[in-house]
């Protein structure tokens, strides 16, 4: 069995809605890319700054889809608490704990999008945790 991690960076800001505009995409780094991806995707952690101080968001809604269009989902909508920094409560993060097999026919790229309950945030990393045997 191997654990592998595929992290993103690079800042985009969000707000209460779905915007296909501000996917972010994630390569899975699936090894041997010419085959099928399969793994089992065990957590997506977000990490957040710039929370707003007038209706600051409290919760965070993600879905992860296979295409650009981001109408092909391989993780619906899923919601978890932010949890803020204890030192700059303008950062938090979202933890999503997943017990799923995940599969792509094609490649190992794919896209999430974020949305707040309320308020925005600028969504500044991203980590998929997943395993393989």
């Amino acid at each position: 069995m191997a654990f592998i991690d595929a992290t993103t960076t690079g800042s985009v800001s969000i707000n209460n809605d779905f915007d296909v505009s501000k996917k972010i995409p994630i390569d899975l780094r699936f090894p041997g890319r010419t085959t099928r991806f399969i793994g089992k995707i065990s957590m997506i952690t977000v990490f957040c700054e710039n929370l707003s101080a007038v209706s600051k968001p409290t919760q965070l809604t993600i879905a992860l889809f296979k295409d650009s269009t981001c109408d092909q989902a391989l993780i619906t909508d899923t919601t978890a608490l932010i949890s803020y920094g204890l030192t700059t409560s303008t950062k938090g993060s979202a933890i999503y704990k997943l017990d799923g097999i995940g599969s792509m026919t094609s490649g190992d790229d794919c896209y999430l999008v974020c949305k707040t309950n309320q308020g925005s945030c600028d969504v500044y990393e991203s980590c998929i945790t997943w395993e393989i045997e």
